[in-house]
């Protein structure tokens, strides 16, 4: 059996691609390098995609996702919510949004990452239609009710 690695890119931090699209062609072309460079190697990568960078793929007419997902790279959405406790509908409406967006341009999206939050994450992301969540740090843990946390 051989091992696996996922190595997951979370496409995010372009503040103002969505209306600069040379800033945006950048971001693409470094994104397209990182995805040749892993190819070379045999390997394929998880772009997980901003809000910021979906909104700049359908303004300037790209289909970024669908070539990435054709070449066998995996696309999910970069949710980037939860640093704030919010309610569950509040978390779970923006997450279907930003992962109908993503399938707009013709890929499965199953997974998200920038979940983590005080707030039900996992709910949110059951109820918005992942199978699944990536990126999962310690924060994470915030959402568990504080006496059944692990000391710590």
């Amino acid at each position: 059996m051989y091992p696996y690695l996922g190595i997951s890119v979370h496409v995010e931090g372009f503040k103002g691609e969505a209306n600069n699209r040379l800033k945006y062609m950048r971001h693409r072309q470094a994104l397209v390098e990182t995805a040749d460079a892993a190819e070379a190697h045999g390997a394929r990568l998880s772009f997980e995609l901003s809000a910021e960078f979906t909104a700049a793929m359908a303004r300037w007419g790209d289909d970024f996702a669908s070539l990435m997902a054709a070449r066998g790279h995996a696309i999910g959405v970069h949710a980037d919510l939860g640093g704030t406790p919010i309610p569950l509908d509040e978390f779970t409406h923006p997450l279907a949004e930003r992962k109908a967006a993503i399938e707009a341009q013709g890929v499965t999206v199953t997974h998200v990452s920038g979940i983590c939050s005080a707030s039900d994450w996992v709910e949110a992301a059951i109820g918005a239609g992942f199978e699944s969540a990536t990126g999962i740090v310690e924060y994470c843990i915030k959402s568990i009710p504080a006496e059944n946390r692990p000391p710590g």
